[in-house]
This record gives structure tokens, C-alpha cells and sequence, in this order.
């Protein structure tokens, strides 16, 4: 899901082997950038990276996909696409094993698992969300800048951090939010998050819900609403398939976007 570390965890592996390879480039928030300047800017961003040109002329997709996998073909690169959810941007940016050089790796980071499948990636790493001595340390980094509460923050850290559920970024907002402040502060905080979810948390979840299909924002609604915690028998999908939801397909589609 996300703010689950997918990011995060690229940046790291480019930092630990990037210098193994002939050239690297890390494509970063592509979903948003494609929006913002379209995929041939991308394309431009990844080439300008590995050969150190600035000056380079892409007119449209198709010619930097051409270009891309013409001049990457003999080189042994490393490549990361962050934030991929759609077909055209794997296509456009790494359309398959054959542009690339000899012993090349591309890491694609996304929230679609099917995606990925379809795209015939090698393998697939599910980022997991953090336990709860994970959690409470990163929770502690952000809040106190060490990696434990202080004393008397013990029982209130535990709390949020319960809530945050293992989401680092929930993590880092929630201790962000709270750092330097007292214990009176803290106790306000937590009564305030039960009537009011944190804004950062909320933003979070949003990226998730706003890419689904409006069919499946209405099915999530109503499980969400009428049928949340009820188990997933023939007679609830039989309700719901009568409301028009086809759940086979959607509840499974829910499922791999949670």
C-alpha cells in the first residue's frame, strides 16, 4: 500500500549497488511526473542520467522508446522506476529484457501486483509493513531522535503507534507532529486522532482509493459500511453480486490494493 516503504527500500539498494553497474538512474513519483510532463520528458530524464548529456531531442514515446533501447542494449545498467501504475509507463521506460545490456537490473516499485505480472517481471517483492519494535523505533527516531521513547512517552508512543499499524510514513507524520512536545500535548493528540484522523494519514490512504475504478470506490463503501467485518461467505457474494459489484473480480482487485 501505500507510505508501506517501497521507495524507500529502492533508494537504498541504488545507494548499496549502484556502482556495480556502467550507469544508474532512479525515475522517481513517475506516476505523478508523467501527468505533470508527460512520458518523453521521462525518457529524456533517464538518458540525460546515464550518458550525461543534457542536450538530448526526444520528439515523442515512441522515439525515446526507440531511442532507449538502441543506445541501452549493450550496456550493463541499473535502473529504478518508482511509482509505476500503468502499462504505458513500463512500455515507454523499460519495455523489455532485450534493451538492456548483459547483466542489467531495473527495479519497478507500484501498488499493482497484477501489473507487474503482466509486464513479466522476474520477481515480485511485497513490502511488508513493520512490526511493533520496528514501528516503535522509527516511531521513537522521529519523535525523540533516538530509538526508544523517553520515560514518561512509553505508553502514549505504543498508542500511536498501534494506530499507525505498521505504515512508516503514518509513522514518521504521527511522530513528526508530536516531536518536542509535552505529555499534556501528547494526551491531546491521541483524544484529537480518535475524533479526527491525522491529515498525513488520511492523504496516504487517498492515493489508494482515488486509483480504483468509481464501481469499486461504491463496493468498497459498502463493505466498508454494511458489511465491515462480516465474513466473505457465498451468501455475502451473492448480495453483492446482485447490487451489480461483480466481486469475484473487484473484492480481489480490492484485496491486492489494500
Amino acid at each position: 500500500m501505500a507510505g508501506v516503504g517501497k521507495t524507500t527500500l529502492a533508494k537504498v539498494i541504488c545507494d548499496r549497488i549502484s556502482y556495480q553497474f556502467e550507469a544508474s538512474s532512479f525515475i522517481a513519483c513517475i506516476r505523478e511526473e508523467t501527468r505533470n510532463r508527460g512520458l518523453d520528458s521521462l525518457q529524456k530524464q533517464l538518458l540525460s542520467k546515464i550518458f550525461m548529456e543534457r542536450a538530448i531531442n526526444i520528439w515523442d514515446d515512441r522515439e525515446g522508446m526507440s531511442m532507449i533501447r538502441n543506445r541501452l542494449c549493450y550496456k550493463k545498467v541499473f535502473l529504478v522506476l518508482d511509482d509505476v501504475d500503468r502499462v504505458e509507463h513500463q512500455t515507454a521506460l523499460a519495455g523489455s529484457h532485450d534493451w538492456f545490456g548483459l547483466g542489467s537490473r531495473i527495479i519497478l516499485t507500484s501498488r499493482d501486483n497484477h501489473l507487474l505480472k503482466r509486464h513479466g517481471v522476474n520477481d515480485i517483492y511485497k513490502v511488508n509493513e513493520l512490526n511493533k519494535d520496528e514501528a516503535l523505533q522509527l516511531f521513537s527516531w522521529v519523535a525523540f531522535k533516538k530509538p526508544h521513547p523517553q520515560e514518561n512517552y512509553v505508553d502514549l508512543s505504543k498508542g500511536f503507534v498501534k494506530y499507525a499499524q505498521g505504515l512508516p510514513l503514518a509513522l514518521k507524520a504521527l511522530g513528526s507532529s508530536l516531536f518536542g512536545r509535552g505529555t499534556n500535548a501528547w494526551k491531546g493528540a491521541w483524544d484529537q486522532l480518535k475524533a479526527n484522523p491525522n491529515k498525513g494519514i488520511l492523504d496516504i490512504l487517498q492515493v489508494g482509493f482515488d486509483r480504483l475504478e468509481d464501481l469499486q470506490k461504491k463496493l468498497f463503501l459498502d463493505i466498508a459500511c454494511f458489511f465491515n467485518g462480516e465474513v466473505l461467505d457465498n451468501i455475502l457474494m451473492d448480495i453483492l453480486e446482485s447490487f451489480g459489484y461483480y466481486p469475484y473480480l473487484n473484492i480481489e482487485i480490492l484485496i491486492e490494493d489494500a
